[in-house]
């Protein structure tokens, strides 16, 4: 019985799992065909988007993005995109909550989006990526 019950358990958490990584990799393909061209600017972007209410996006990434910001310099373009006064924008990124971060390579291809708060590592490891992405 309860072996059974750890069974349905582990089957019910793969399939939950499978389920979000499914949507995840849906959500990204949709943005990446929906999202607008980006001029190449020869070095990654970092968009940001976020609300002056949005309190994880003024107490934790908002630093994370001025840390990675202050720390590559001129290697990264930082965009910031307040959600409520362009709806637009957001819109056209696929931005459902906020913070949400996105990175694109230096030809202006999205390699990674972010929703919710991220580290300022995360997205170092993740500019590093794409810069590199964007070289071959």
């Amino acid at each position: 019985m309860v072996l059974e019950r750890v069974a349905w358990a582990l089957v019910v958490i793969g399939a939950g799992v499978a389920l979000y990584v499914l949507l995840r990799r849906a959500h990204i393909a949709w943005v990446r065909r929906r999202a607008p061209r980006s001029a190449p600017t020869g070095r990654p972007t970092l968009l940001y988007f976020s609300t002056p209410g949005c309190a994880p996006c003024w107490s934790l990434q908002a630093p994370a993005v001025t840390q990675v910001e202050d720390e590559l310099g001129e290697a990264i373009r930082v965009v910031r995109v307040d959600a409520l006064l362009e709806p637009e924008v957001a819109a056209r990124w696929g931005v459902l909550s906020v913070p949400t971060t996105i990175i694109l390579d230096c030809d202006g291809q999205l390699c990674h989006f972010n929703h919710g708060f991220v580290t300022a590592a995360v997205l170092k490891r993740q500019i590093a990526e794409s810069a590199l992405d964007g070289r071959s």
